[in-house]
Order: C-alpha cells, then sequence, then structure tokens
C-alpha cells in the first residue's frame, strides 16, 4: 500500500482488511506513550479490557494506575527494558513526534523496531498484535490553504512530519499490512490544551501568523475513533483524521477570546527559530474517508462545540 518513490499511500484496499477482528468480549492493548491522547484512550476502555502502557517514568506508575492501566516501566529506545512486555494483541502507539538527541527523524523508526523484536521473542511464530499508529498531518508540506487527504504526497517540511513518515515506511515494510494501521492527526485540543489559551489570557500577542487555516480533532473524539479502529480493521492502511471543519485561524482565536472573556487578539511575527511558527501551516484536511469508512459521529464536529467544552473544564 506504499509507494516509496512518491511518499504517499496508495488506496486500493489490503487483502483482508475488510474482515473484521475476530470478536472477543475484551481486548488486551499496550499503549507506547500514554500521554494527553493515550491516557484518554485508557480512561475510555470498555469494561473487561485490559489495558497496559509503557512509560519510561517510574514517577508515572501511580498515576496510570489510577487510570486502571497496569503500568510497564520501559523505553521503546531500549530494548533491555522490552523484554517482559505483556500478551497483548493490539498496540496503541502515541508518542509525540520529537527528534531524539541520539536517533534524530529515526526515532520512532528505532523504537517502532525495538517493538518488533521484542514481540518477535516472546511471541509464537508469525503471531503479532495489531498495531495503531498515530500519525501526523504535518507530513504535508503544503500551504495556500490547499485541501489534502490520503491521495496527497507528503512532503514533510518540519522535523515531526519526517519523523512520522519514516515510522510510516517502516511499518508498511515490516509489519503484516492486514494488522497495522496508521492514523493521521489535526491539531488535537480539549481541556487542558487550547492553543495559545494562556497568552490569550493574560493579553499577550499571538506569535503565530493572523491568516490560515488550524485543522483541529478534539481529544474525545480522537479516543471514540481509536476505540472503533481498534475493535474492526478498516478497509484502508491510512487515514487522516481532523473535524472537517477548518477554521480561520484569526476566526478561532476571535472566539476563544469570547469564551474567555477577554480583549480580542492582537498578533506579532514569531522569532524565525520559534517553534510556533514553524508549526503554523495553512491546509484543509478532508477525513470524509475516514467518516464514510466507519460511518463515525462526532461528538465535536467544530471548534465552536469543542473550544465551549475545553473552557468548561
Amino acid at each position: 500500500p506504499w509507494s516509496t518513490s512518491s511518499g504517499n499511500w496508495i488506496l486500493p484496499s489490503c487483502r483482508n482488511r475488510t474482515e473484521a477482528i475476530e470478536a472477543a468480549d475484551f481486548m488486551r492493548l499496550l499503549i507506547v506513550g500514554c500521554g494527553y491522547v493515550g491516557a484518554e484512550v485508557a480512561a475510555t476502555a470498555a469494561p473487561g479490557d485490559q489495558v497496559f502502557a509503557l512509560t519510561r517514568s517510574p514517577e508515572r506508575v501511580s498515576e496510570l494506575r489510577e487510570l486502571g492501566v497496569q503500568p510497564c516501566v520501559g523505553s521503546w529506545h531500549a530494548p533491555e527494558t522490552l523484554r517482559d512486555l505483556p500478551d497483548v494483541d493490539r498496540v496503541l502507539v502515541s508518542v509525540p513526534h520529537r527528534s531524539d538527541q541520539d536517533l534524530g527523524e529515526r526515532s520512532h523508526e528505532v523504537g517502532l523496531e525495538n517493538l518488533r523484536t521484542a514481540f518477535q521473542s516472546q511471541y509464537a511464530a508469525n503471531r503479532w498484535p495489531d498495531v495503531l499508529y498515530l500519525s501526523t498531518t504535518g507530513v504535508y508540506g503544503v500551504g495556500g490553504g490547499q485541501a489534502v487527504d490520503e491521495r496527497t504526497p507528503t512532503n514533510p517540511g518540519r522535523t515531526g512530519g519526517k519523523i512520522a513518515v519514516q515510522a510510516e515506511g517502516w511499518l508498511e515494510e515490516h509489519w503484516p499490512a492486514e494488522q497495522m494501521t496508521v492514523l493521521r492527526l489535526a491539531g488535537i485540543y480539549g481541556p487542558g490544551r487550547i492553543p495559545l489559551a494562556e497568552e490569550l489570557r493574560a493579553g499577550r500577542p499571538l506569535a503565530v501568523p493572523q491568516s490560515g487555516y488550524l485543522n483541529l480533532v478534539h481529544r474525545r473524539d480522537i479516543a471514540r475513533m481509536i476505540h472503533q479502529l481498534l475493535r474492526q480493521r478498516p478497509p484502508q492502511p491510512c487515514y487522516v483524521f481532523s473535524d472537517g471543519n477548518p477554521v480561520a485561524r484569526m476566526d478561532f482565536y476571535t472566539h476563544l477570546a469570547d469564551l474567555c472573556g477577554v480583549s480580542q487578539p492582537q498578533f506579532t511575527d514569531a522569532p524565525t527559530n520559534d517553534s510556533r511558527r514553524r508549526r503554523a501551516g495553512d491546509k484543509r484536511v478532508d477525513p470524509s474517508r475516514i467518516v464514510r469508512d466507519t460511518e463515525f459521529t462526532y461528538q465535536f464536529p467544530d471548534y465552536r462545540m469543542g473550544l465551549a467544552d475545553a473552557v468548561r473544564e
């Protein structure tokens, strides 16, 4: 399903991808990267599901247990810590797309390879857990308000997108095609995570471009989609996911200011080396394929509903 020449997913279905995962009353899920999204997935797991989480921080053990998660202390960059992974049938990779000091843009690729080696050593031959990899719409290095979907060639200009593209390519080559799904997420927001909210409340100018589109998806809808994809394999190996309603950046921050009861936003140019400037894209993400294939219904279909929930909480 992957074209190495264009760096793009080819859309005809993989063999057997339309087949549902053999139904069970519960699943055994390992979350690699149980942060903002992973914690929501764990908290909304179905009764009877067993959820494990790989964490590098022993300090998070008690926090994860409070979520009902069984913590596994280790790192996907340290193979010696992966020798006793739990016996699971699903893996959710929800690790931020950040460059590693030693591995650079190969950080996710190497992590995935270490996971595969660990599973190979512990599991019976040809027995693989299904993997759902959370990628990013940062794989599309386009601007000018261009619409993007799964057919759009990838051409990332930023580190996060480059990390994701390399990881996607590694999965296509090394994981059984019918047992892996890539979900390219738009901007994640929700309670405790609203872009530039603190700057707006403090009356500081926002160091992002005033023009251009934001593509967003609420954390709760992400978790709901993840649970759906984990329960039943979709017909395609790769999808983009947003709320499907791109919003002009000025409209978003004007509405956020109204909700917070503060002055209207002011904008300023970010320094050239500021990460916010590098992240400020201008494209329009079209998630219609995944909505159609999964018959998904949004709880927060646009930024107005999502912000109302996030600000209230």
